[in-house]
């Protein structure tokens, strides 16, 4: 929890498509669209040895 704490607070979300970066990159400026800083967030959680992989969807919310 305190790695996926870290990413959220200190990583600023930039709103562009595709992968622009990686995870290298998204630490560095510490900015990065949503593919980015998912490809940060499992870097991390894996050098802590715990297990983590990208998972992709579309989330439906009905208007009313």
């Amino acid at each position: 929890m305190a790695i996926y704490n870290w990413v959220r607070n200190h990583i600023e979300y930039l709103p562009l498509h595709l992968s622009l970066q990686g995870s290298q990159r998204t630490l560095e400026t510490r900015q990065g669209n949503a593919f980015d800083i998912s490809s940060l967030l499992i870097a991390l959680l894996r050098a802590a040895d715990i297990p983590a992989r990208y998972r992709y969807g579309t989330v439906r919310i009905p208007e009313e």
